[in-house]
């Protein structure tokens, strides 16, 4: 709900009167998607993957078995192999990358758009980055997009992907 209360803060035509019924309305019925998506899925896939299914703790395997492993399968994927229709898990894998991808998204222009207004109040440690993020977004904003806050988003979530690993020698 966050891309909501950034969303709005950006917005520069709000009616003072209608606006915040509206947001209310608008993040009620997000909210009440997500719960009935949710809710759907978990109650559709109940029905062809039991609870106690020996390859929930497994993954699936490039030859359309399972193999043991540390992650737990998704019961999607379970439920689609076991069906034995063939190109599917892939079609559902890509879906679940594609997903990743545009979380990551949206997680950077809020990031940036957050950065950016930290910046604007004087809230932003260290000051020399401060000072940086000020001068070049409002210098070199490209339509409205605070490109060196957008690029320290993109540093800080390329530092997050390297700290995944266990080790430093594996970064």
């Amino acid at each position: 709900m966050e891309i909501v209360a950034v969303a709005v803060g950006e917005a520069r035509y709000l009616d003072k009167a209608k606006s915040p019924e509206s947001i209310k309305i608008g993040t009620r019925k997000i909210y009440i998607r997500v719960i009935a998506l949710y809710l759907a899925s978990i109650i559709a896939i109940s029905f062809p993957v039991i609870s106690d299914n020996p390859d929930l703790d497994r993954t699936p395997s490039r030859h359309g078995g399972f193999e043991k492993n540390e992650s737990a399968a998704s019961p999607f994927l379970i439920a689609i192999i076991q069906a034995q229709i063939p190109v599917l898990p892939h079609i559902l894998n890509a879906f679940f990358v594609f997903s990743g991808f545009a979380s990551a998204v949206n997680s950077l222009y809020v990031s940036s758009r957050v950065l950016y207004s930290l910046a604007n109040r004087d809230m932003v440690w260290p000051k020399p980055l401060q000072r940086r993020l000020k001068v070049t977004c409002r210098m070199r904003a490209l339509q409205g997009i605070p490109a060196a806050a957008v690029g320290t988003g993109w540093i800080v979530a390329f530092a997050a992907i390297l700290g995944i690993w266990n080790t430093p020698s594996e970064v």
